[in-house]
């Protein structure tokens, strides 16, 4: 029976941390496709700007662009859409202005109007874009810090959009690859397209992902379809440019078999795998995933989901739960059970007893009445008895002295009669001695 209740109660508990950790999930892909859709919003925003000023090049007068400085505070960076250019600084402004004409012009509409635009628009992550002109520019907002060495057209970003041109998606999505930061994204981006509808550049965003750590309760994975950390609660190797996958077992603690589990899980959508075969955790969790981390050295709980793609980009959001918490809540509870109804018996004992001791205590007092009253029956039998008794010998005395009376009276009578006899004889011979 224990061992039932036990079950059950970890069922129920998984059942719950599972319904919690969906939830979070849910939460997480709603945010991320919020603000992917606000992404794709500004693109096109910047992409009619970019249209604006192609058809109207020549009634615009060249501005002068807030060119990208050395060094710029984080709260102003938000304040400028600017200008860098690859081996380009701003003592070369002359230059650039004769050749690249078009992308000053569009630098500094786009850092007059952005003011004007919802802030709204613009949470999580920036904008930017990079023109195909020989000389490689790179206009952004937030303004970044301007560096000679900064090739927009080397970059991975930039790179990765030109592979995947021919694939027909309006938004393309990079690999994974490390910001000039250090931390590892992704860029959406999508193409230029000037009035002839012909390539003129690319406009791209870069996910900051680490918006979305405040969401979760539990540990959690970001990776991409290969398995590839974006982010994660790990101890990652310092000054690393390297990937890093899920299944690197000495920082992530889960391995290759822990992941194919996960991707079966993922692609399996019409229920082909039992999730039992794939879990290989201690205890029955039922339909759940649950796998074994060698770091932790705990079981885990498993949620993975792969979002929607296209038009999202291929990532698989992994959730887990440690599995020795709900141990440890199942104990508790069964503890906290077992307690509650070790005093409720006890109160039911008590209550027993007290009902039993009243029980005796009434079944004395009925018992004393009853003694009483038989005392009662047997003094007033005994007095009936002795009155009886007292009653028969009177009886017989009476009877004895009314014997004797009676046998008194007749020797009376007897006697008076022998008198009366001799009386009569008497005067019969008196008579008849006198005649």
């Amino acid at each position: 029976m224990q061992q039932a209740f036990l079950s059950n109660s970890m069922n129920v508990l998984i059942k719950e941390t599972n319904n919690q950790l969906k939830g979070q999930l849910a939460q997480y892909d709603l945010r991320l496709k919020t603000i992917i859709n606000q992404i794709f919003r500004k693109q096109r925003m910047f992409q009619n700007i970019y249209l604006f000023v192609d058809v109207n090049e020549n009634i615009l007068n060249t501005q002068t662009p807030f060119y990208c400085p050395s060094n710029i505070s984080s709260p102003d960076s938000k304040s400028f859409f600017c200008l860098m250019a690859y081996q380009y600084d701003s003592t070369n402004y002359t230059e650039l202005s004769t050749s690249i004409q078009k992308q000053f012009q569009i630098v500094s509409l786009f850092h007059q109007t952005i003011l004007i635009f919802d802030a709204s628009q613009f949470i999580a992550t920036g904008i930017a874009y990079t023109s195909d002109d020989s000389i490689p520019i790179l206009g952004t907002w937030p303004a970044l810090n301007s560096t000679l060495s900064y090739n927009a057209h080397q970059r991975s970003w930039y790179v990765s959009h030109l592979k995947q041109m021919k694939n027909g998606h309006q938004y393309q999505y990079s690999d994974l690859f490390t910001t000039i930061f250090g931390s590892y994204t992704i860029a959406i981006s999508q193409n230029l397209t000037n009035k002839n509808n012909q390539f003129a550049g690319v406009v791209f965003n870069l996910m900051d992902f680490n918006v979305f750590k405040k969401n979760f309760n539990a540990d959690y994975i970001l990776t991409n379809s290969k398995g590839q950390i974006i982010i994660g609660q790990f101890k990652y190797p310092q000054n690393t440019t390297t990937p890093i996958f899920f299944f690197n077992e000495s920082i992530t603690g889960f391995n290759q078999v822990d992941w194919d589990s996960i991707s079966l899980k993922i692609n399996d959508t019409s229920n082909q795998y039992d999730v039992r075969s794939l879990s290989n955790c201690s205890q029955d969790v039922s339909d759940y995933l649950c796998r074994y981390n060698s770091l932790y050295g705990q079981e885990v709980l498993i949620i993975a989901k792969q979002l929607e793609y296209p038009p999202y980009p291929p990532q698989i959001v992994i959730i887990f739960k440690n599995m020795t918490e709900l141990y440890q809540q199942v104990d508790q509870l069964n503890q906290n059970i077992y307690f509650l109804f070790a005093s409720e018996f006890q109160k039911d004992i008590q209550i027993l007893v007290i009902v039993a001791v009243g029980i005796i205590f009434l079944f004395l007092i009925i018992l004393n009445q009853i003694t009483k009253s038989l005392n009662l029956l047997i003094k007033y039998s005994k007095f009936q008895q002795n009155n009886l008794i007292y009653l028969k010998e009177q009886y017989q005395m009476n009877q004895q002295i009314e014997a004797i009376t009676n046998f008194y009276n007749f020797k009376q009578n007897l006697r008076m009669i022998r008198f009366s006899e001799n009386a009569l004889d008497q005067l019969t011979l008196q008579y008849f001695c006198k005649t």
